[in-house]
């Protein structure tokens, strides 16, 4: 899709059976990766020190990640079910987004935020594009060139940063009283308040719907309603009388879905994560199943290896955030784990598998959550980033009275109500924290917090 090279259709999902199910990649040659590089590195660097990319922004920047989103997110509905109040969760679907950008409003923006446009205009200028697909009998077609342009190219490294400072505006266009969470194209809206008063929080809602659908609209964006989903967050003492949620948004009726599927993470309305468990653990299984078959011809310095990338990655991706499940949700997760340490060491199910794991240099599921909440937590103070996570983090003891106390270097926790604020990562990570006597931003701090998760 960019000058010289070649573009690949990949399926998004499935057996893809129109071509809306593909997603094409620009396949560059290795000097344009090169220059793309150079270029990202200074413009990532302009934007961070002049500090003129949103804070609602998580994709693609230093210090952020769809982890620090979901703290946001979860943080939000939490913060509200520990003041009693329910929450109403967004997630809007795009269509094409990357492949539909238009030039001249993405260098008027570029413009706007002090960036020389000359490069970026000759960057964008002059691309074509062709598909070739294979036939049934193995032949190859080749359609001919057609001029591309719009769009940023999925698979040069330019291609989130420009979408990012594309839509670097989009939470400028909402009201007050609704939250905004990005990640690259994946935009979020959170609005909460009082069970008694959801049909105002449906309306606010609904009139942050309508406000970005202009702008999606002035920007020549696709906002597919019809793909968009609603989630209802709460207690469930709260939500046991709440009457069925929907949003009405571009003339199509949004239901409330009851699980979504949120950055890789399955959020469910009482943020108990059950699904998220449930999905984690199907799939975990799955391979590990085929690699028990497996395992007797592949070395067992190979086969941990194996299982620690292709499975204990699952497990570990976003365990801060699914790690305020209950205990019983958390012992599906060290079923897991044992799972994985009988298939590299052969112990049978009836053997105790506790030896195992330690011979494996592993950790329980219990002690993997504290560990990553400790990081999350060190990470977000010593950074600053993101700012809204900052900020509900108390000061040390000694920097709010006089009083010199056994902890008067400890951190400040909020106050609480019900169990929900108990879970808030400003509560448990730094209740974590504290406990550890570990210092923020030491050089050896994720040893420590392995030593102090593995004693627990």
């Amino acid at each position: 899709m960019t000058r010289g090279t070649h573009c690949e259709v990949l399926n998004k999902a499935g057996i893809a059976t129109e071509p809306s199910d593909t997603r094409p990649i620009s396949i560059l040659p290795a000097i344009m990766k090169i220059v793309e590089r150079v270029v990202q590195a200074q413009l990532i660097a302009y934007l961070e020190d002049n500090c003129l990319l949103s804070d609602c922004q998580h994709g693609y920047r230093k210090f952020r990640s769809t982890e620090t989103a979901l703290h946001v997110i979860t943080d939000l509905a939490l913060h509200a079910m520990d003041n009693g109040e329910i929450s109403i969760l967004v997630l809007l679907d795009l269509s094409k987004c990357f492949d539909v950008v238009p030039h001249d409003k993405l260098l008027e923006k570029l413009s706007l935020y002090g960036i020389t446009t000359k490069w970026f205009r000759d960057y964008l200028a002059d691309h074509a594009q062709q598909v070739q697909v294979r036939c049934a009998d193995g032949r190859m077609l080749l359609s001919d060139k057609k001029s591309n342009v719009i769009g940023v190219y999925q698979g040069g490294a330019l291609s989130c940063i420009l979408y990012m400072l594309f839509a670097n505006d989009l939470s400028l266009h909402v009201p007050d009283g609704v939250s905004v969470v990005q990640y690259a194209d994946d935009t979020q809206l959170i609005v909460t308040g009082r069970k008694c008063d959801l049909p105002q929080l449906v309306a606010r809602m609904e009139h942050a719907l309508d406000m970005l659908y202009q702008w999606f609209c002035f920007n020549r964006m696709k906002l597919n309603s019809k793909k968009t989903q609603m989630l209802v967050l709460g207690t469930p003492s709260m939500l046991r009388n709440v009457p069925p949620v929907t949003l009405t948004f571009n003339g199509d009726v949004i239901p409330d879905s009851g699980v979504v599927k949120n950055l890789g993470v399955q959020l469910d309305r009482h943020l108990n994560f059950e699904a998220q468990i449930d999905n984690m653990s199907h799939k975990c299984a799955g391979i590990l199943i085929a690699l028990s078959h497996a395992r007797h011809v592949i070395p067992r310095p190979v086969l941990k290896g194996i299982t620690e990338a292709l499975v204990l990655s699952i497990v570990r991706y976003c365990m801060s955030v699914y790690g305020s499940c209950t205990s019983t949700q958390l012992h599906r997760v060290q079923k897991t784990i044992n799972f994985c340490a009988r298939v590299v060491t052969g112990k049978r199910r009836c053997d105790h598998i506790s030896g195992a794991i330690s011979s494996l240099g592993w950790i329980t599921a219990e002690q993997l959550v504290a560990y990553h909440t400790l990081c999350a937590v060190e990470r977000t103070m010593k950074s600053g980033h993101p700012d809204f996570l900052l900020k509900t983090f108390g000061q040390r003891a000694h920097q709010r009275h006089d009083h010199n106390t056994r902890r008067a270097d400890s951190f400040t926790l909020p106050a609480i109500r019900v169990e929900a604020g108990r879970r808030r990562l400003c509560y448990r990570g730094v209740s974590l924290l504290n406990d550890s006597g570990i210092e923020p931003g030491t050089l050896s701090f994720r040893a420590d917090a392995r030593l102090f998760a593995g004693s627990l």
